[in-house]
């Protein structure tokens, strides 16, 4: 009995992790390499992380609390955001998956800028949902772009800011003039997993 995959999983792009760094130095005969494509941290890990590690090691033979309350606790008093709006991933890409799974359908799909991160799109396509690519305009998203190709069909839309993998990011004054722009049943998802690398000025702080 021959196993039938749906034809919009077999749409789907394969996802091709960034090279490690002990790749590109036997390839390029270089040393000291300094991977900055996964948003990896160069300095390795924090001494605080490393303790934290260790005394959690001693209770790996249980599951951990699902919901982080104490990680969320903490978050809560740094940003000045109720527990309730603050949700936790492995990751960036958990969150985005998450959304899909919660928003999207056949019948509710989504917008993404073309070449920006690959997960969007192939978060949209697990779900068998509608997916609208509009082109990045000057190596950045074009908001008035992506706001157009919003219709009735739409439920998401996904921003990467800054952008990966451009690295250009969309100004304050773009994005208030999106939202003002956009319908009103849409949920935009602004994804700064970035925003440490910008020193621009006019980088706009969704939080």
């Amino acid at each position: 009995m021959k196993v039938r995959i749906p034809a919009h999983v077999r749409k789907i792009a394969v996802y091709v992790a960034g090279k490690p760094m002990e790749e590109a130095e036997r390839q390029l005969g270089i040393h000291q390499v300094v991977k900055l494509a996964s948003n990896e941290n160069p300095l390795g890990p924090s001494p605080l992380a490393l303790g934290a590690i260790r005394e959690a090691a001693a209770r790996v033979n249980r599951y951990p609390d699902s919901l982080g309350y104490e990680l969320r606790q903490a978050l809560s008093r740094r940003l000045g955001f109720p527990t309730e709006q603050i949700v936790l991933g492995n990751g960036s890409t958990e969150i985005v998956e998450t959304l899909a799974k919660t928003f999207l359908s056949r019948q509710r799909g989504a917008v993404v800028a073309d070449q920006s991160f690959i997960m969007y799109p192939i978060a949209v396509r697990t779900m068998g949902a509608p997916l609208t690519l509009v082109p990045l305009k000057d190596y950045r998203h074009d908001l008035p772009a992506m706001a157009a190709a919003c219709d009735r069909r739409t439920a998401l839309v996904y921003i990467g800011n800054p952008n990966n993998p451009t690295g250009t990011h969309v100004d304050r004054a773009a994005l208030d003039a999106y939202f003002r722009s956009v319908p009103g049943h849409v949920l935009t998802v602004v994804d700064e997993a970035y925003c440490d690398y910008v020193t621009a000025d006019d980088y706009p702080d969704c939080l």
